[in-house]
């Protein structure tokens, strides 16, 4: 009995080191896999336009990237987000209520903004991309631009709110400036 517990452990143990060593040999192969595919990257992004980090990209018809202009300020870098995300074209706005309210409260039809649409496809090449890509395959003519100008008048309504918080903001501050006892008045005493 003894002698077939020695047998046996014996053959674990050579076992045991076979699989280590298979492990360790598919650990390095791993390692090694990483570490070439890792440079690969980081070589292949240095090479790139510093242009392409904009994360709001997109392909247009011929396959080639369409990068937003630049942001002149916070309200322009908003406007480029919506016209240059898919999902402003595709998918409803939430919350659907108030999407739908706006829709029935503006009679929105893409017939009675022909000549805007026109001049948005012909200004902005994005949305033509986005659009002759988009409708009729993902999305109908009226759904498009339903759900852009809805969200272009969110971000409006937003925006003269921001605004006139501001302007509140303002006043107060030169009230409170104008009773500050703190600094000198131009008169000498």
């Amino acid at each position: 009995m003894n002698n077939w517990l020695t047998s046996t452990l014996q053959t674990v143990r050579e076992k045991s080191f076979d699989v280590f060593d298979f492990v360790r040999k598919d650990l390095s192969d791993f390692t090694t896999t990483v570490k070439s595919d890792t440079e690969t990257y980081l070589n292949k992004i240095k090479h790139q336009p510093s242009s392409t980090s904009i994360t709001s990209q997109s392909k247009n018809e011929l396959g080639k990237t369409m990068v937003p202009p630049a942001p002149v300020d916070r309200f322009q870098n908003e406007r480029n987000r919506i016209q240059y995300d898919d999902a402003t074209y595709l998918t409803d706005p939430t919350p659907i209520e108030s999407y739908k309210t706006w829709c029935e409260a503006n009679d929105f039809s893409g017939d009675e903004r022909k000549g805007q649409i026109a001049q948005l496809l012909i200004d902005i090449s994005q949305i033509r991309s986005l659009y002759s890509r988009f409708v009729p395959a993902c999305t109908t003519h009226n759904d498009f631009w339903s759900r852009y100008y809805y969200r272009m008048s969110k971000l409006d309504q937003e925006e003269t709110r921001r605004l006139n918080f501001l302007k509140r903001a303002q006043e107060t501050c030169n009230e409170n400036n104008a009773n500050d006892w703190d600094e000198p008045s131009n008169k000498q005493i």
